[in-house]
C-alpha cells in the first residue's frame, strides 16, 4: 500500500472519529438537557406578550402532568449535571420572572393542583412595595409549601449590561443578601433582567 493511500485512510479515520465523538457528545448533551418554560404574569386581565391566561396555564400544566413530566428546580438540575444525581423521568423547569402577585393568586393554586414545582425569580425591592407584586407573607407561604423555590432577579430590574459596574455589583450582591435574609436560604441563581448580559457580566 502506497504512502499516499495510507495518509488518505488515516485522514478518513481521523474524520470518522471526530464525527463520532461529536455525535456522542451531542447525544450525551441532549439526554442531559432540561427544557425551561419561562412565564411572567398569569392572569385574565392583561393582553401582552408577558401574560398567559389562567385557563391556558392550567391546560399547559395539565399537559405536563398527564404526559409524565416532572418539574424540578434549577438546583436539582445543577446537582445532576455537576454530581451525577439522577433526575426524574422527563424533567422540566418552570420559571416565573419578576414576582407578580398573580403568580400567588393564579399560578400557585394550579401548580399545587398538579403537584408541580416552580421557581420564581424575585425583584427583591418590589416585593411588598408595589400592589402588582407579591408580599413577603405570600412568598413565605409559597416557600413553606415545598413546591415553590425563590431566586434573584436583582434589586430593581435594570438591564445589567447597560449600567456601570458598581451598580451591577449593588444589584447582584444586595439582592442576594436581602433574599437570603428574608427567606433564610442560600440564593444560588439569578435570571438576567430582560435576558440582557454580556461576557464581562457573565
Amino acid at each position: 500500500m502506497t504512502t499516499w493511500i495510507k495518509r488518505i485512510l488515516l485522514a478518513l479515520l481521523i474524520i470518522f472519529l471526530a464525527i463520532f465523538a461529536l455525535c456522542a457528545y451531542r447525544m450525551h448533551s441532549v439526554t442531559r438537557a432540561v427544557p425551561v418554560l419561562n412565564y411572567h404574569q398569569i392572569n385574565d386581565r392583561d393582553e401582552n406578550s408577558l401574560t398567559v391566561h389562567t385557563d391556558e396555564f392550567d391546560e399547559q400544566m395539565k399537559y405536563l402532568s398527564d404526559n409524565g413530566y416532572h418539574a424540578i428546580t434549577p438546583e436539582e438540575m445543577m446537582d445532576a449535571w455537576e454530581n451525577g444525581t439522577p433526575l426524574p423521568e422527563k424533567p422540566v423547569i418552570l420559571t416565573f420572572d419578576d414576582g407578580y402577585v398573580d403568580n400567588y393568586k393564579n399560578a400557585y393554586p394550579i401548580l399545587e393542583k398538579y403537584s408541580l414545582k416552580g421557581t420564581i425569580f424575585l425583584i427583591s425591592d418590589f416585593v411588598g412595595t408595589y400592589p402588582n407584586y407579591m408580599t413577603w407573607a405570600q412568598v413565605d407561604e409559597m416557600q413553606q409549601s415545598g413546591l415553590i423555590d425563590f431566586e434573584s432577579h436583582t434589586l430593581s430590574h435594570p438591564e445589567l449590561d447597560k449600567i456601570p459596574s458598581d451598580q451591577v455589583q449593588h444589584q447582584l450582591t444586595d439582592s442576594k443578601k436581602a433574599l437570603e435574609w428574608r427567606l433564610n436560604k442560600p440564593i444560588k441563581f439569578i435570571a438576567y433582567p430582560c435576558g440582557s448580559y454580556d461576557e464581562e457580566l457573565e
